[in-house]
This record gives C-alpha cells, sequence and structure tokens, in this order.
C-alpha cells in the first residue's frame, strides 16, 4: 500500500511540477498561448484535492469507503466543470 500512495503523490507532483510548466513554454511557439494562471474552480479543485488526499492518507491505511469518498470527490469535481 505504501508503494501505491507514493507512486499516485510522486505522479501528481510530476505532473504539477514539470509537464504544466514545460506545456506553457510549448504554448509560445503556437498561435493561442497558454497562461499559468488558474480560475478560483481549477484553485478550489486542487486545494481541495491535496486536503483529500493528505486526510485519507495520513494513517497509513485504506479502505473501500475511503476509495469510493475520493472517486465521489472526482467524480463531483468533473460534473462540476463540465457544467462550468
Amino acid at each position: 500500500m505504501d508503494i501505491a500512495v507514493e507512486i499516485a503523490i510522486g505522479s501528481t507532483l510530476q505532473i504539477a511540477m514539470f509537464v504544466a510548466p514545460v506545456l506553457v513554454l510549448f504554448s509560445l511557439f503556437l498561435p493561442e498561448k497558454m497562461p499559468l494562471v488558474f480560475t478560483l474552480p481549477e484553485l478550489i479543485a486542487m486545494v481541495s484535492s491535496v486536503l483529500l488526499m493528505t486526510v485519507i492518507s495520513n494513517d497509513g491505511e485504506t479502505n473501500w469507503f475511503e476509495g469510493a469518498t475520493l472517486l465521489a470527490a472526482y467524480i463531483i469535481m468533473g460534473i462540476g466543470f463540465y457544467l462550468l
């Protein structure tokens, strides 16, 4: 379980710290520029995802209900972004 959590958190950090800035730099060569400015719903989604993951993975154990909670949170965020 420890390695699964480390992989999940590590890949999230990799996307946040490397891929997003590289895409911004790559967009300089395209007609439509991509700014590295996030909207309020995007910031709320990122902060709530980090807090929820921290609370759930804090004890080092997990069960099916914590996984269902994470899935429900991400589905709610996905529906919210779809409606925006």
